[in-house]
């Protein structure tokens, strides 16, 4: 779910989970910094995997506005098909870690066990994530936190190694 909130003349972003045991109401406007947004650009092939429409929509516009090639899937099932049948690289999994089916580690997994130099970052909106910071990102989530952490995580010089032990 995204909630749209007007702040300074311009309109902004949040992603939360629906469904969440987390009260995220907040007492102030969120402030994002979006020319910093503008600074983090790729052009590398991100697989965005994600069982909520609104979330999968959302981070697909804001990678592809960022210069991402960007292919979506709504679960694990899906996410492998499109593997097969995508011939050129997938640089980077982004995968909602709980998911019904089969979870976003099974699925960083086989993935990876086939695109080996593939990197993963999982996404989560629960309180006490399971995973180091530096492959979650936590939701509620910016669209700068989200140009910030997958250019962070595409410019890892040992692609999958960290995820893919996390993952197992």
């Amino acid at each position: 779910m995204s909630v749209s909130t007007r702040s300074s003349k311009r309109w902004e972003r949040v992603m939360k989970p629906p469904d969440s045991r987390i009260d995220w109401s907040v007492s102030k406007p969120v402030r994002v910094n979006i020319g910093s947004v503008a600074q983090v650009r790729g052009a590398q092939t991100i697989l965005i995997v994600e069982d909520e429409d609104a979330v999968r929509g959302l981070m697909h516009e804001i990678l592809r506005g960022l210069g991402y090639r960007v292919q979506v899937a709504r679960d694990g099932a899906e996410a492998l098909a499109l593997s097969q049948r995508h011939p050129d690289p997938i640089d980077l999994l982004l995968t909602d870690l709980i998911m019904p089916g089969m979870d976003g580690r099974e699925l960083a997994a086989r993935l990876q066990a086939a695109r080996p130099g593939m990197h993963v970052l999982f996404m989560s909106g629960y309180a006490e994530p399971p995973l180091p910071e530096d492959v979650l990102l936590q939701k509620p989530v910016t669209p700068d936190v989200i140009a910030r952490k997958v250019a962070a995580v595409l410019r890892r010089s040992t692609p999958g190694r960290r995820s893919a032990a996390l993952a197992g």
